[in-house]
């Protein structure tokens, strides 16, 4: 699976691309490793930020990957392409997320 999103940050527009496999996450920022970013990245992706009002997502899952891109990372979000499935949240009768 891979998430490519595209916006302003700070002025700058960045792309960055993050792909899994094996259940591993791999960030580029406009196609190369930047330590400093990936570890801000990091760190916005360790909050957990509620998906759906009250769904908490695993820190490194791709849900949380997109939810950070959409609502946290960019100042300006101006696209995000998910190439494959996003996982699903879980649903049980009676409980509100």
């Amino acid at each position: 699976m891979k998430i490519t999103a595209e916006g302003k940050r700070f002025g700058w527009t960045v792309l960055v691309e993050v792909e899994e496999k094996d259940g591993d996450i791999s960030i580029k920022f406009d196609g190369r490793q930047d330590g400093l970013e990936e570890e801000y990245f990091r760190y916005l992706l360790g909050i957990r930020h509620p998906v759906a009002g009250t769904y908490i997502p695993e820190a490194e899952s791709m849900l949380n990957v997109a939810n950070v891109l959409k609502f946290y990372y960019f100042d300006d979000l101006t696209s995000l392409d998910i190439e494959g499935d996003l996982p699903t949240m879980p649903y049980e009768e009676g409980v509100i997320y």
